[in-house]
């Protein structure tokens, strides 16, 4: 099991770190639950939203993918901005944040998700990107949606349960966390029960 710290922005976003390639280049993103999209600033974006974060460089990594040009490109529409990326597989990694704060200790420590596809964005708005303190999104969806985190995770069984816990920090000055593998009991009430359900399709968090 691997739990990553996620940063509370004003209850409305909550960001973590993980990297992506061979040798590692690190990212904080969005853990977001609800897509299956993951995408990061690319190299070849040279608007201020992404000179202003961390940008993959493909060069940089030796395990790097590109997909097929004609699969490649996508956009993404949010309600306050959009975001243009070309596609590529690469592999991801999370370190736990107390075990491997950074990555920088044991890759024993490491979880790694091999050839998962994301996105690297050519053009961003700059509003809201700009002033977001995360760089990009990681598509965290259930398994049955495919370029998911989880449904990598899973179709390479890199975990010993195939489960997800997430904990929200209510409070803006405190660390929520992501943990892969696994829940952690320390956020549950002392003797409270942990109730389980069957979520209404695979490809949705819906009860």
């Amino acid at each position: 099991r691997r739990s990553s710290d996620l940063l509370n922005n004003n209850n409305s976003q909550y960001y973590g770190d993980f990297a992506i390639g061979n040798p590692k280049q690190r990212f904080t993103a969005v853990f977001d639950t609800g897509s299956a999209i993951t995408w990061v600033p690319g190299a070849a974006c040279k608007s201020d939203a992404c000179s202003e974060h961390h940008r993959f460089d493909t060069v940089g990594s030796g395990s790097f993918q590109a997909k097929e040009e004609a699969k490649s490109a996508g956009a993404i529409h949010y309600g306050t901005g959009e975001v243009n990326y070309v596609g590529g597989h690469d592999t991801m990694s999370f370190c736990d944040s107390h075990a491997n704060a950074g990555c920088h200790g044991k890759e024993d420590k490491v979880l790694a998700v091999p050839n998962q596809p994301f996105g690297m964005s050519t053009d961003q708005t700059s509003y809201p990107f700009r002033i977001l303190p995360f760089d990009g999104i990681l598509g965290l969806a259930p398994s049955g949606s495919k370029g998911s985190v989880v449904h990598q995770l899973k179709e390479a069984q890199a975990l010993d349960r195939n489960v997800l816990g997430v904990y929200l920090s209510e409070d803006t000055h405190r660390s929520g966390s992501v943990s892969f593998g696994g829940v952690e009991t320390a956020h549950i009430a002392k003797h409270s029960p942990l109730h389980w359900h069957k979520i209404s399709n695979n490809s949705e968090w819906l009860v």
